[in-house]
């Protein structure tokens, strides 16, 4: 897994070298501010989900990474399991960067539409060590597809992978598959790249 995350962002990394830097950022919407609360629950294998599931919030800000927009979050992530799924209880805080892609419409009017991927990589420490986690460091990489709605909200559809990236020899890791609504704001309007690009 953690092979094919490391090819996913060399090709992103890749990319990014031949795309403008003055691309808007879809998933804020103009804003310079969002604050998203998301839900997931563990899928182990695409046949089997499990009574566990992630609640979060987190704090994000726009900015680029290399030449692609970029959004950088500050995490925080209940973890909670049912049953026998209450061993993987766990509380986790983290750092994550986003690197987005917009979806274009070379079209007048809207050259760029709302609709926009995105790749993550963040790294937590937790509050608990279990058996498919032997360590408070955790590495999280998630898969977005986002849709900014009328500015102020986003929302967002992505699977969720969780790893220590084998600093122990317990690391067979989580996959959740989770969905994020995320509210935008400023204080002082919209960002004029985010206007210019829309008035086209």
């Amino acid at each position: 897994m953690i092979k094919k995350i490391s090819c996913l962002f060399v090709v992103i990394l890749m990319a990014a070298t031949i795309v403008s830097a003055q691309i808007p950022n879809p998933s804020f919407g103009g804003k310079r501010h969002q604050v998203s609360t998301q839900f997931g629950r563990s899928l182990r294998s695409f046949d089997h989900l499990e009574n566990l599931f992630i609640w979060g919030i987190s704090y994000g800000q726009p900015h680029n990474f290399f030449m692609l927009p970029g959004r950088l979050n500050l995490e925080f992530i209940l973890q909670r399991g049912f049953g026998e799924y209450s061993k993987y209880d766990n509380l986790l805080a983290g750092i994550s960067q986003d690197i987005v892609f917009p979806v274009f419409f070379w079209l007048k009017p809207r050259p760029i539409s709302n609709l926009y991927f995105a790749a993550n990589l963040g790294g937590y420490i937790g509050r608990e060590k279990t058996d498919r986690l032997n360590s408070v460091f955790t590495f999280g990489e998630k898969a977005i597809v986002g849709y900014n709605i009328k500015e102020i909200i986003t929302l967002e559809f992505y699977g969720q992978h969780y790893s220590n990236g084998s600093l122990t020899d317990k690391n067979s890791g989580f996959e959740f598959i989770c969905f994020s609504v995320c509210w935008n704001f400023s204080f002082s309007g919209n960002s004029t790249m985010y206007k210019k690009w829309h008035n086209l």
